[in-house]
């Protein structure tokens, strides 16, 4: 049977030994013989249908054999029918304890009509009615106007390259509620009777836009408070590095009004302190600049920059708490360095972060093996990677999983937020943070940044 044979005999003493349980069978329930025809479904068998005598033996001639073969078959297409809508049945129910948990409504759209359908999940979703005669346009007046170019994009992308679609974007409802949706979609061929269609399935996720405002605005508040707690630790290295351009300005203006007092001032030496001044009030104000950038409160914007800039600036504001502590303080950074994409005031912080505590794991080595490097080059997959590495004792063992941990530290009197914070910053960039003991001593930070596609901006 299952190799697709009929199976008949005339008498029960006909079959082999092989079916003794079949003959006692046939013998305690009475027929007399039986033709059995297996049913096929594409190449499976699902069945069989039997012909039996009850009263007298017979014979089962090729003729009628083949006369019930075109029963069977029609059995076998019925089976094959009612399992195929058992399955569909199945199927839909899926479907739809998929689409009620995720709160998600099916769609398509006519291409040459440009009418649309809509089940009764996203007619609720949009606040349309079963009636409405819908179309594209019906569908676009209600999309917010900063996002109808960005979805009209996407959909003619997705019809031009023939590839599925992801957009997110918002909707005005009637009740005046702004809710965000997000629709996954791909194109569908028809046939002569059914016309090309783009399908696809849409989901509210208003409450997850919302959640990830509420982390980002959270992730920001603490970034900033960070930021002030660093700025504090850094104060001596801050008043260090405005009074050095002050005191320089001071000497200047005093050597200028010495002149001044002559018969005859020499105008080339009172240009050249004048140059002199304005070159310390720009040092100067370059210092308050980055100081107001740091304290202000900033939201995440990834522009493209330049790493060497950034790191310069932040090695600046570090060097004279460096040379306090007798630590050399390196950089190793390639004119070739692309630029990456990121927020400058956050990684400003992320770098500050990273390069104090390197200094403060130094307080115990050798004032002459104290020295910090901070490199940074080209990586595989068009990212730009960072390292800030310490020749301190390192981080012990059982601490390297945790030390980006909150409230996790390492130090006597650290809070554990610094390098949290840092994570939470280099992943908002879509970028990873990790660190490692180095072969000899100390532990290297490194993190990692997408490389800047020209006019990027996100």
């Amino acid at each position: 049977m299952r190799s697709g044979h009929v199976v008949r005999f005339s008498s029960p003493d006909e079959l082999p030994e092989e079916a003794a349980t079949d003959k006692e069978s046939f013998r305690r329930w009475g027929p007399k013989s039986n033709v059995t025809l297996p049913l096929m479904v594409g190449g499976e068998l699902v069945g069989g249908l039997s012909f039996g005598a009850l009263t007298a033996e017979r014979q089962w001639p090729d003729n009628l054999v083949n006369r019930l073969r075109l029963v069977a078959e029609v059995f076998a297409t019925t089976l094959a029918r009612r399992r195929s809508e058992e399955a569909l049945r199945a199927s839909e129910e899926r479907l739809n304890l998929a689409l009620d948990s995720a709160s998600a409504g099916l769609w398509s759209m006519d291409l040459e009509s440009q009418r649309v359908w809509m089940d009764a999940r996203m007619l609720g979703l949009l606040h349309f009615a079963a009636s409405d005669d819908l179309t594209r346009d019906d569908f676009y007046n209600i999309m917010h106007p900063d996002d109808r170019e960005t979805v009209s994009q996407a959909v003619r992308r997705a019809l031009d390259t023939e590839t599925p679609f992801h957009i997110e974007f918002r909707v005005m409802l009637p009740d005046n509620n702004l809710r965000w949706i997000s629709s996954h979609g791909h194109r569908h061929y028809g046939t002569a009777a059914y016309a090309d269609r783009l399908i696809g399935v849409s989901i509210d996720i208003t409450e997850r836009k919302r959640t990830e405002t509420e982390a980002e605005r959270t992730r920001d508040q603490l970034a900033h408070l960070g930021r002030l707690a660093s700025l504090g630790e850094l104060t001596a290295s801050l008043a260090h590095e405005l009074n050095q351009p002050l005191g320089a300005i001071l000497r200047n203006t005093e050597a200028a009004e010495i002149l001044l007092q002559s018969v005859a001032p020499d105008l080339e030496e009172l240009r050249a302190i004048m140059a002199d001044i304005r070159r310390d009030d720009e040092r100067a104000g370059n210092v308050i600049d980055r100081l107001r950038n740091l304290l202000r409160r900033h939201r995440l914007e990834l522009q493209p920059l330049n790493l060497a800039r950034l790191v310069a600036e932040v090695v600046s504001l570090l060097r004279p708490n460096a040379m306090d502590r007798s630590i050399r303080l390196d950089t190793d950074l390639p004119a070739s360095l692309p630029p990456a994409l990121g927020d400058h005031v956050h990684l400003q912080q992320v770098l500050l972060n990273l390069i104090t505590n390197g200094l403060d794991a130094m307080s115990d080595t050798a004032a002459g093996d104290r020295r910090l490097v901070i490199r940074a080059w080209p990586a595989a997959g068009r990212l730009v990677e960072v390292a800030v590495s310490d020749s301190g004792p390192g981080i012990p063992e059982e601490a390297l999983a945790r030390v980006f941990e909150p409230f996790f530290t390492t130090k006597t009197s650290g809070m554990g937020l610094g390098l949290a914070i840092s994570r939470t910053i280099i992943e908002a960039h879509g970028g990873k943070i990790w660190v490692e003991n180095n072969p000899t001593r100390g532990a290297t930070f490194r993190f990692s940044l997408r490389v800047a596609i020209t006019g990027e901006t996100v």
